[in-house]
């Protein structure tokens, strides 16, 4: 009985411990979310800022890979770092066998990371062209699709729950539509479809990058080949279309690429400790990010629809974080 009771015991403390890391894991992640969110906007900022200013029209194509280029010159000493930290770490390493040579492809999954190169490549030139034409405010609408595809994913794919999840979801979702309404007749159909099919790659991308992670894979190496995939991608098309720049629009493709840099890394240290579907509301928080740099840049705004709107935006999140924080208890 007295061990019976000590089991218990042990049992029931573990359990606890289990509960708070679990809400632990979950705030943390949020918190890289949110801060992810913010790099997205400062970025997609600078796009618009630099297509409604005086500095000259490069095409979409160059614009994409001197961001990646530099995404990847600035992750480069870190992943040379991390493999020399990890080869020395490891005694075998001291000879390379052929076998180990002929492993190279496998080990480091460079068909996953060219089939992510492509998945956000084609995105982000779709994306680039919608900000650039586009609106600003419009643009991050059509971006709340993004958790609804997302979740459809990852339950298709991952096997995650939607239970909370959904309805949070289509609350911010409704949220949006409601304010989004205002702006439709100021967008041509081409733009809404480049941002709407983006959109959807985006969550194709985010629910294979779960995956790897799933699958042990290391943040670096999605980091570091995905810049240099999208930058290799882009080049031909930069190449035909090149444009001589100043060094101070220059200074902001380098910007360009720190920004997305981080954005990456808080995604993937959120996705690594949470569910993908779990942090999908948290993206409605970015309409009054939206709202603030839309007005910086002369775009009107309906505050009457966007009160409403935000009112579902806060159901929906509150919502939400209560669910997931209930659900690991």
């Amino acid at each position: 009985m007295l061990i019976l009771c000590k089991n218990m015991g042990i049992n029931l403390s573990i359990g606890i411990t289990m509960i708070k890391n679990n809400s632990l894991n979950y705030l943390k992640a949020s918190s890289w979310f949110v801060m992810s969110i913010l790099c997205g906007f400062f970025n997609d900022y600078i796009v618009k800022y630099i297509s409604v200013s005086d500095f000259i029209d490069v095409s979409i194509f160059q614009m994409n890979f001197l961001r990646f280029f530099f995404s990847a010159i600035i992750l480069l000493p870190f992943f040379i770092l991390k493999r020399y930290k990890k080869s020395k770490s490891n005694s075998n390493n001291a000879k390379i066998s052929l076998d180990n040579s002929k492993n190279w492809f496998k080990k480091y999954r460079i068909l996953e990371h060219s089939i992510r190169s492509v998945l956000l490549f084609i995105p982000m030139i779709l994306w680039t062209y919608g900000i650039a034409k586009g609106s600003l405010v419009f643009s991050t609408f059509m971006e709340f699709s993004i958790p609804l595809f997302v979740l459809i994913i990852a339950r298709i794919s991952l096997k995650e729950s939607l239970k909370g999840r959904f309805s949070s979801t289509l609350i911010g979702i409704f949220g949006i539509l409601i304010v989004a309404k205002q702006y439709v007749n100021l967008i041509s159909l081409p733009i809404v479809l480049c941002i709407a099919s983006a959109a959807f790659l985006f969550a194709l991308s985010d629910v294979i990058n779960k995956y790897l992670l799933n699958d042990d894979e290391e943040i670096i190496n999605l980091l570091f080949f995905t810049s240099v995939g999208v930058s290799i991608i882009s080049f031909p098309f930069a190449f035909k279309l090149w444009q001589c720049i100043a060094f101070n629009q220059l200074f902001l493709y380098i910007l360009q690429g720190l920004l997305g840099n981080c954005l990456f890394l808080f995604i993937l240290k959120s996705y690594k400790l949470a569910d993908v579907a779990s942090l999908q509301p948290l993206r409605f928080l970015s309409l009054p990010i939206s709202m603030f740099l839309s007005s910086r840049l002369g775009d009107a705004l309906c505050f009457k629809s966007i009160f409403i709107g935000m009112i579902l935006l806060i159901i929906s999140l509150i919502y939400s974080m209560f669910y997931e924080i209930c659900i690991n208890k």
